[in-house]
């Protein structure tokens, strides 16, 4: 299953543009699972925890919340199967000067 590497650099993921596109089974050659890597300092990424699975999950409702030092990646994680399709939305702090919020669409 190929697997979306995000890096992020001045607050900003790449790859981004419209939002990046992963299925929550893999279908269509789209990745199910997502690293993220910080460039050019600390971020902190926030996921829902409705659309990720995790080793350890967050308490219901709350988000998911790691930091990622710089030059480094962080842990897998993988879309819920039974989670919700459409734009899906996340934050990385520091955010970007141009406050664009990332985006990831969900497809099956």
């Amino acid at each position: 299953m190929p697997e979306a590497n995000i890096t992020i650099s001045n607050g900003l993921p790449h790859p981004n543009g419209s939002a990046i596109r992963m299925s929550r089974r893999g279908r269509e050659g789209l990745p199910n699972i997502a690293t993220w890597r910080a460039l050019d300092r600390d971020y902190t990424v926030q996921l829902s925890a409705e659309d990720w699975d995790t080793p350890s999950p967050a308490p219901p409702g709350d988000p998911l919340r790691f930091t990622i030092r710089k030059g480094e990646t962080s842990n897998a994680f993988s879309l819920l199967v039974s989670g919700p399709t459409g734009g899906r939305g996340y934050t990385i702090e520091p955010a970007s000067r141009d406050r664009v919020p990332p985006e990831i669409i969900i497809q099956p």
